[in-house]
């Protein structure tokens, strides 16, 4: 998935938040990136 300002915008409005404070982005990775899963978390009202 490709965050873009619409992606971020939906999930927003999904969450209800109103505003974005600061953002987190996570990465799990195994075996040298065979697996890897990134998660972008949101923090605001």
């Amino acid at each position: 998935m490709i965050w873009t300002d619409r992606a971020v915008a939906e999930a927003m409005k999904k969450a209800g938040m109103t505003e974005i404070r600061y953002a987190d982005l996570q990465t799990f990775s195994l075996f040298n990136s065979v697996y890897e899963r990134r998660r972008l978390i949101f923090y605001g009202e």
